[in-house]
């Protein structure tokens, strides 16, 4: 247990504060039959962990550094309203800025359209590009789909006339095999199934 003097506003003195300080063991437990998973969360929790002084005599508790300087929160809680305070402004700043621009689109129906273009490039630039590119990919892919590829047509066969000395051969040839129907060998007709390789 930690023990320190610090001013406490209850008592309006000085009193004796303890803190207790983050217990270890369980996580060196945890890391152990976890085989080391439970590392980082202890890290995580031992970082971010504050120690709550109490005193010793009324209990008043709060963190150390408004023990160690009690105008710290007054400060803060000063500095705080300030930035509300700017963000308000700040708010109604744009608020009114917002105001002026719709009143100028309002006003522009006299102006002409290239007026309106510029002014709107200008109000919503990244907006625009962004539907640009989405429309230039889905053309692309558009067009990919239209133009035929070479490789993946297939023409219909041909019929082809072949002659020899005494016989005339017509062949239909197909991509893999070629049928000859009307062959003689030795007085004896055959029908041959060749393959082409």
């Amino acid at each position: 247990m930690n023990q320190a003097s610090f001013f406490c506003p209850n008592c309006n003195q000085l009193r004796l504060f303890q803190s207790t300080p983050m217990n270890h063991t369980p996580h060196i437990l945890a890391a152990v039959f976890l085989c080391g998973l439970w590392l980082p969360i202890w890290a995580l929790i031992a970082m971010t962990h504050q120690d709550v002084w109490r005193c010793a005599f009324c209990g008043y508790t709060n963190a150390l550094k408004y023990l160690a300087n009690p105008l710290l929160a007054e400060h803060e809680l000063a500095a705080s309203q300030q930035r509300q305070i700017v963000a308000a402004q700040h708010q109604v700043f744009e608020a009114r800025g917002e105001e002026e621009r719709r009143e100028q689109l309002a006003s522009m129906p006299r102006n002409t359209l290239n007026e309106k273009l510029r002014y709107f490039w200008a109000a919503y630039p990244a907006q625009i590009v962004g539907l640009g590119l989405i429309t230039l990919i889905f053309g692309l892919a558009i067009v990919g789909t239209l133009i035929p590829n070479p490789s993946r047509t297939t023409e219909a066969p041909k019929p082809t006339v072949n002659s020899n000395l005494n016989t005339t051969v017509t062949t239909v040839s197909t991509p893999q095999t070629r049928y000859v129907p009307n062959r003689r060998h030795n007085g004896v007709r055959h029908a041959i199934l060749q393959f082409r390789l």
